[in-house]
């Protein structure tokens, strides 16, 4: 009997997840500042303008405490990976199940490149110099996207029809990177229900080992 095949959302899951880490992540307060009020913000203020690698969806690292620009080096083998199997879906997949899994693809890296594009701008007009000794790693990473993006229309040219013309960056990462808004209602509740105001190594501390498992 040949094997179940995985289920069309968990093919694509797979491969969002493939394509979008590595990743050198910059999160602007700005991005957000319209979504929290003050006491958010004060409690979160650990996450924001600071440079972090994100080797996994709950493996993250600060950059000016622990290095890990070097796992970006993968992200190009992560890309080339997405598109061989790709290629294998396109092949066993009905028409119709794969046009729909492709343009969602599509819409997926193309919000990543726009993202990278904007945390480089926001890194290269910053003034903190130590973020820009990393600005090769910001434009390695967009420029993997891009040219990710060449190769799948090189090797899909007649299936490039329905991708969006403009991304909302700060609905593309709420929506991808649920961490934020999840980080913030966590410290919401923690702070209500124990009426006293934590700390920010208290709370970077708490995300850190709850919410990414990372081990301090």
């Amino acid at each position: 009997m040949s094997e179940k095949q995985p289920r069309q959302h968990e093919i694509y899951n797979e491969l969002r997840d493939r394509a979008s880490y590595p990743l050198l992540l910059y999160v602007s307060k700005s991005l957000v500042e319209d979504e929290v009020d003050d006491e958010q913000k004060k409690n979160t203020e650990w996450l924001f303008d600071r440079l972090i690698v994100a080797k996994a969806k709950e493996v993250v690292s600060y950059v000016d405490v622990q290095d890990d620009t070097m796992e970006m080096l993968r992200k190009g083998g992560e890309l080339r990976a997405n598109l061989f199997d790709l290629v294998d879906y396109y092949a066993t997949l009905k028409e119709a199940q794969f046009n729909f899994l492709y343009n969602n693809y599509l819409n997926h890296i193309l919000g990543m490149k726009c993202w990278c594009d904007e945390m480089l701008k926001d890194v290269e007009n910053g003034t903190n110099e130590f973020y820009k000794k990393y600005i090769t790693y910001f434009k390695l990473q967009a420029d993997l996207y891009e040219q990710h993006q060449k190769d799948l229309a090189e090797t899909f040219p007649d299936e490039n029809g329905e991708i969006k013309i403009e991304v909302n960056i700060r609905s593309f990462v709420v929506d991808n990177f649920s961490m934020i808004k999840k980080e913030i209602n966590i410290i919401e509740k923690e702070s209500t229900k124990k009426k006293y105001l934590i700390t920010d190594e208290e709370s970077r501390n708490y995300l850190l080992e709850k919410v990414f498992g990372v081990d301090l």
